[in-house]
């Protein structure tokens, strides 16, 4: 079967597939219980913590959340600056820059970062800038094809500012 829709779900890696099996099958605990099997899922937890941390610069800290719109939540709420989107950004995004006073820049027919929000001051200073990686619903990205490239024009309001919030939730991953 070749799966396309990655709006709704997407597929279980088999390297995470094979790392959470034997918690799905017989290791199921609650990480917060005091008893031996809590103990073995928090350390299970802090395992996997430590495993991403590595992949990370040095200075942060992981923290997992039950799902998009509560990590959405917790990096937009908590980096305590005002803030701007994409107008094309997904409701659990919209939502709180709303709730925050925030503001929206235009996109283009494509759903792309229009040149002139950068222009207009919409996108850049002192605010957090979230745009998503992938506009799911239109299928353009606004960023360059691969981190190792140049950016590329529509990339330039994202990176203009020193505060950015990247929805790469819905994006497919893998070689560009």
């Amino acid at each position: 079967m070749i799966y396309l829709d990655y709006q709704a779900t997407t597929p279980l890696a088999p390297e995470a597939f094979a790392a959470m099996e034997p918690w799905l099958k017989d290791g199921f605990a609650n990480p917060h219980s005091a008893h031996a099997a809590g103990r073995a899922a928090a350390a299970a937890v802090e395992v996997a913590r430590d495993q991403i941390a590595a992949l990370l610069p040095k200075g942060g800290r992981v923290i997992f959340t039950s799902g998009a719109t509560e990590a959405i939540n917790l990096a937009i709420m908590g980096c305590g600056l005002p803030v701007t989107a994409a107008a094309t950004e997904h409701a659990a995004v919209l939502d709180v820059v709303e709730f925050l006073g925030g503001r929206t820049f235009p996109v283009d027919i494509a759903g792309l970062i229009r040149p002139e929000a950068q222009a207009s001051g919409s996108v850049g200073g002192q605010a957090l800038t979230a745009i998503m990686l992938s506009i799911t619903r239109l299928g353009p990205s606004n960023l360059s094809p691969s981190w190792r490239e140049p950016l590329t024009p529509k990339a330039v309001c994202f990176y203009a500012t020193p505060f950015r919030h990247l929805d790469a939730c819905r994006s497919p991953m893998g070689p560009t």
